[in-house]
């Protein structure tokens, strides 16, 4: 008899997730501290106004779309999308916040340049990650050839630091499946 699927999530999609990652030697065991330490003292209220453009500190447009956030130390830090006129790929962008509210520009740390696979391509919700048992902090994405949406793939970098500049370690198809809608969770 096949044994009963675990709390949260189905087997065959967590092995097809750690198969995946094993594929390009990116093994993807997230910190539980980040989601189960100590709640935080509490901090002075900030309002976030709702439908408004987020601006940098320069007072430049946010470009961080389909982002994902990590916290390390007292900081924030945004990860998104920054494309071209087009929609085709132009840079991950990280912004830093201690608020949520007032966003610094950190670096564009994944360019078209960082890849010959990235010269033309779609590069779509970043998330980011930290694996403990590596140091690293490591983008989860989807990737296209900037052409169509055929490839379906998922890309993946690493970086020593979080804001510094990341090594591209390619795309691919989890065990031959398309993969568009990507996300991330930590472990419980």
């Amino acid at each position: 008899m096949p044994a009963a699927p675990r709390p949260g999530g189905h087997p065959r999609r967590r092995r097809l997730v750690r198969t995946a990652c094993a594929a390009l030697s990116v093994p993807l065991m997230l910190v539980a501290a980040l989601t189960l330490a100590t709640p935080p003292a509490a901090a002075a209220p900030v309002t976030v106004a709702n439908g408004t453009q987020f601006t940098d500190t320069t007072g430049a447009g946010v470009h961080a779309h389909g982002g994902g956030m990590i916290k390390v130390g007292g900081y924030y830090y945004w990860f998104g999308e920054n494309r071209h006129d087009d929609h085709t790929f132009r840079y991950v962008s990280v912004y830093r916040s201690t608020d949520l509210r007032t966003w610094e520009l950190r670096n564009h740390v994944l360019r078209q340049s960082s890849s010959p696979e990235l010269t033309v391509a779609n590069i779509e919700r970043p998330k980011i990650l930290y694996n403990a048992t590596t140091g690293k902090y490591v983008l989860w994405m989807h990737w296209e050839n900037g052409v169509d949406y055929g490839q379906a793939r998922v890309a993946v970098a690493t970086s020593d630091t979080v804001d510094g500049n990341y090594t591209y370690l390619g795309s691919f198809r989890p065990l031959g499946y398309d993969s568009r809608d990507t996300t991330t969770a930590p472990r419980t």
